[in-house]
């Protein structure tokens, strides 16, 4: 079921309707695939690519990609990382995942 709902988030993301992303919020299935698309709609409201990104946070395309669709669990250091390189706090994350509940 994970990869159906991934695969549903992508589709959503891809489509840029905000309809559907707030969709794919609703059907994420796990808190790393609700961070992962928050980062995604925060990273496009700054106007940064994915390249722009990985430059500024050191970590691969490969990675960022993978922690935006889900498909990656977003741990500590990652969500550190992004999170400095989009010029987020850790509160600001911190209510990003409470806002979930």
């Amino acid at each position: 079921m994970k990869v159906a709902t991934s695969a549903r988030c992508r589709y959503a993301l891809s489509s840029h309707k905000a309809a559907s992303f707030e969709q794919a919020k609703e059907e994420a299935g796990g808190v790393s695939e609700w961070l992962g698309l928050e980062l995604h709609r925060i990273r496009e409201e700054r106007g940064l690519s994915v390249e722009d990104l990985a430059e500024k946070s050191g970590m691969s395309v490969t990675t960022i990609k993978a922690v935006e669709s889900g498909t990656r669990e977003a741990r500590g250091e990652t969500v550190a990382n992004l999170a400095k390189a989009l010029g987020l706090s850790f509160d600001e994350v911190w209510r990003l995942q409470r806002r979930r509940g």
